[in-house]
């Protein structure tokens, strides 16, 4: 069933297709963690649309644990992000499509940028911007400040808000302890800046997680191939 079903599925699109019933809606549903929402989907989405003129895609974010409980429930057909060590992952597949690594960033201006590469021990002073506790993206920040020695600010806001952490950042001389996927864009135009440690935490793998018990769509099919597309050129360094 697990390989007959998607077969099944592609056989059916394509005779609609060739009785003239390609114009009516594909729908697809994914999960975007927000590690990718900002980067990544948004060439994806556009891609899509490019190449496929009735097809409806259904985003909806939020944390891991619980996309990846909507998936296990078939509500979504697949899950893009961070891979996490999660029990919700058990009995789900995982395709690999990149590595992410976390950076430290600040304002323009910011003091610490006084010096280079920065004192480690004057992280501590400033507030900090980090994901919430019980997170997968929080564990590789944690084991950033490890890595270098630092304490935790007892100053600290705990958010997954992308947007939220950017406006308070520009706004403060806070540190955001931030995915680079979702600063690098705002690192190019010079509208944040990367604290140089000295060391980099490696981060995690991002990719596409499935319930591979359920058939896969023709539609879900188009999303994991333009995916896979767009990573490809994100690790050559051709995107963005």
């Amino acid at each position: 069933m697990r390989y007959a079903g998607p077969s099944l599925q592609a056989r059916g699109d394509g005779v609609s297709s060739r009785r003239g019933e390609a114009r009516a809606p594909s729908q697809v549903r994914i999960g975007v963690l927000s590690t990718v929402e900002g980067l990544l989907m948004p060439e994806v989405l556009c891609r899509l649309h490019q190449r496929h003129e009735a097809l409806v895609i259904s985003v909806v974010t939020g944390v891991s644990a619980q996309l990846l409980g909507q998936l296990r429930l078939g509500e979504l057909e697949l899950v893009v992000g961070r891979m996490t060590d999660s029990p919700q992952i058990q009995g789900l597949s995982f395709e690999h499509l990149y590595s992410e690594s976390m950076s430290l960033v600040v304002r323009p201006r910011h003091p610490l940028l006084a010096t280079t590469p920065v004192e480690r021990g004057q992280v501590e002073r400033y507030p900090l911007v980090l994901p919430p506790a019980g997170t997968t993206i929080r564990q590789h920040a944690d084991s950033l400040f490890v890595q270098c020695g630092i304490q935790m600010p007892a100053q600290r806001l705990e958010t997954l808000s992308l947007a939220l952490s950017r406006r308070y950042l520009l706004g403060s001389d806070a540190v955001w302890v931030a995915p680079r996927d979702a600063v690098l864009l705002d690192l190019r135009r010079g509208e944040l800046v990367e604290l140089d440690l000295g060391v980099r935490e490696p981060g995690g793998s991002v990719g596409i997680c499935r319930n591979a018990a359920l058939p896969q769509s023709l539609p879900g099919q188009w999303v994991c191939e333009v995916l896979r597309e767009v990573a490809g050129q994100y690790r050559e360094g051709s995107y963005p």
